[in-house]
């Protein structure tokens, strides 16, 4: 387990996790699943279940128990306990049908440590009514004896059985203490036994000596020390107990968390206001051109990539589609504009008049006479817009193409291209559903990119 900074502000990122205000989140991929990671360190929180998931495994330990003290006492005498015992563990795997739409879960502190007698047991961890840990049992006090004389006092005791469970274990026991005469009746020598250990955090060793303070539980769920001398020193607290957690790791299918399309091969995905969305995608374009689902809310695409063609004088053009099979082309569906620099033209640049054509031209076929060399494109649509707004959907391009011509070595050409809804079912839809790049025949070499923003 981690050691997470105290009392961390909302959205504050401790390595791979992230604080929400309760709770230490973290996200990744397995396979086929989407896994979201959440543990709860203090307190009270609400666990929501979220929208698709498919299965959650909680796991967690009660906070150990608390040492007991050594008291102060008059030279000569003992003064000495145990040390706590461990938090119960437990780990359960839930469907997703078997939870109720929220859980409250409480991570319970572990005992102060007291300035006089045993230490009282540690609050329980539980996750609802579903899951109980119960907390590591406080160390024991001995009776404050001469130190001429041998004495002793038993460890905490284990807990109750962890409940609601798949895999589990009682919190520890700690181990007995003894002090007294040194076995060559020399000096005073003590043995203050381990804490209870628990699977998130070791116990505090076995100590031997004359005096000892106590030391806070390792990592989580494990007991503290017990404190111990041999009077004439100040009040010497036992260790508390190390803090208990609350884990729950949330799995999700790909049939929710990505938004309700299928995931795309070769795709890429991050978490967008708790939906995982498709943010990135490239693949080689059929020989014919490339249909492009726009993902669920999305609202804007930047489209690039490099087209080897079969022959020459091709053109790259864009179409638009509300069904991904109607992409209107007839000579009157688009309006663009734009402008066109060839590097080896005094007449450039060269404006292109507003004008209506079947398609938005990405490159100009003109200038693209070899099939030797690549032609590159950089795109942006606005696949989104108000429903109130009148016409289609804007699109920007940029493409850049060679010619073997001395007067015309190479062209770019930047064209600004809208449908104009002379299609009733583009022009009324608040979001495209298909985007088709097409022309002459690509080779495989070719490839398109796509970045999506929500």
């Amino acid at each position: 387990m981690y050691d997470f900074p105290a009392s961390p502000s909302v959205g504050q990122i401790f390595q791979k996790w992230q604080w929400d205000g309760t709770a230490w989140v973290s996200s990744g991929l397995m396979g086929t699943s989407t896994i979201i990671d959440r543990i709860y360190l203090t307190g009270t929180a609400t666990w929501n279940k979220p929208a698709g998931l498919a299965y959650a495994e909680v796991e967690g330990t009660a906070a150990g128990g608390t040492g007991a003290p050594a008291i102060n006492v008059a030279a000569g005498t003992w003064s000495f306990g145990s040390g706590g015992g461990s938090g119960a563990w437990g780990r359960k795997m839930f469907a997703a049908a078997d939870l109720p739409s929220s859980v409250t879960i409480t991570v319970g502190a572990a005992t102060t440590p007291p300035s006089n007698g045993n230490a009282a047991a540690s609050a329980n961890t539980t996750f609802g009514s579903l899951i109980t840990l119960p907390g590591g049992n406080g160390g024991q006090q001995g009776s404050n004896t001469l130190t001429s004389s041998n004495s002793g006092a038993a460890g905490a005791s284990a807990t109750a059985a962890p409940t609601g469970v798949d895999i589990g274990a009682p919190g520890a026991p700690s181990a007995y203490c003894n002090v007294g005469i040194s076995a060559a009746g020399s000096g005073i020598l003590m043995l203050l036994g381990p804490s209870g250990g628990s699977p998130y955090g070791e116990g505090s060793q076995q100590v031997a000596g004359s005096g000892w303070i106590g030391v806070a539980g390792y990592g989580y769920g494990s007991g503290g020390s017990p404190a111990g001398g041999a009077g004439a020193h100040p009040l010497w607290l036992g260790g508390q107990g190390a803090p208990g957690f609350i884990r729950v790791r949330e799995f999700y299918t790909w049939a929710s968390p990505v938004g309700g399309e299928a995931p795309q091969d070769g795709g890429e995905y991050t978490r967008v206001n708790g939906v995982w969305r498709l943010k990135h995608q490239s693949f080689v374009p059929s020989s014919t051109g490339v249909i492009i689902p726009v993902p669920a809310a999305a609202k804007h695409a930047k489209i690039y990539g490099r087209i080897i063609w079969t022959g020459t004088g091709m053109q790259l053009a864009m179409r638009m589609s509300s069904d991904g099979t109607t992409f209107p082309a007839t000579a009157s569906d688009y309006v663009y504009s734009g402008q066109q620099l060839v590097t080896g033209s005094s007449g450039s640049p060269i404006k292109i008049a507003l004008t209506t054509a079947a398609h938005i031209p990405v490159t100009d076929a003109a200038y693209s006479d070899s099939s030797s060399f690549p032609v590159m494109f950089d795109g942006h649509i606005a696949v989104n817009r108000l429903s109130s707004m009148a016409g289609g959907f804007m699109g920007s391009f940029v493409g850049y193409t060679y010619h073997t011509a001395a007067t015309a070595l190479a062209q770019q050409t930047l064209v600004t291209g809208y449908n104009n809804g002379g299609h009733a079912g583009i022009s009324q839809l608040a979001a495209l559903q298909f985007i088709n790049i097409q022309t002459g025949t690509f080779l495989p070499q070719s490839v398109f990119a796509v970045d999506w923003v929500y």
